[in-house]
């Protein structure tokens, strides 16, 4: 008899957990990210730390901004704390604070040339890519070797010894 009681409740059990394989099913961290092209991308990252959402929602198809793009490099390349850069338009209690300085230090993010970074402000593609081409342990007094017989110093534009372009940071 305890031997068919406990044969009851094991197949009981077994059963029960076969149903609840399905519902551990991960939900879209973003409400607006569903089918989306990219949505598989912005699950990943998200779920690594490095990009975020505001109140449940993630706006996939919304214009990047300065902070935004500093924000993600900050966590992607983990840079160190840095002082405040000294940027007028990058306040104390502003969220994306902690990473314009960051990026600054590591020579990411140069500002505007005149005491300015517009952090709100979208970001254009050309100021994305020299963000992102930046080499956060360059500095420009720095010569980097990059292949056989192709010197570049970081922050200078121009063009290297083959021909193509270098660029330069100005913001």
């Amino acid at each position: 008899m305890k031997r068919k009681i406990l044969s009851l409740i094991l197949v009981f059990a077994m059963t029960v957990s076969l149903l609840t394989v399905g519902t551990g099913a991960v939900e879209p961290t973003y409400g607006d990210t569903a089918g989306h092209w990219a949505e598989s991308s912005i699950e990943r990252w998200s779920g690594h730390g490095i990009i975020q959402g505001s109140n449940g929602l993630f706006d996939p198809n919304g214009q990047l901004t300065c902070a935004q793009l500093a924000t993600i490099l900050a966590k992607l390349l983990k840079l160190p704390a840095a002082k405040d850069a000294g940027f007028t338009d990058n306040t104390a209690d502003a969220w994306y604070y902690d990473a314009i300085n960051r990026c600054a230090a590591a020579g990411i993010l140069n500002g505007n040339g005149d005491g300015t970074v517009t952090p709100d402000a979208p970001i254009s593609r050309e100021r994305a890519i020299v963000m992102l081409g930046a080499d956060p342990r360059a500095r420009p007094d720095q010569v980097h070797r990059r292949g056989k017989g192709r010197t570049l110093r970081a922050g200078h534009g121009g063009r290297d010894d083959r021909g193509r372009y270098r660029g330069r940071c100005d913001g």
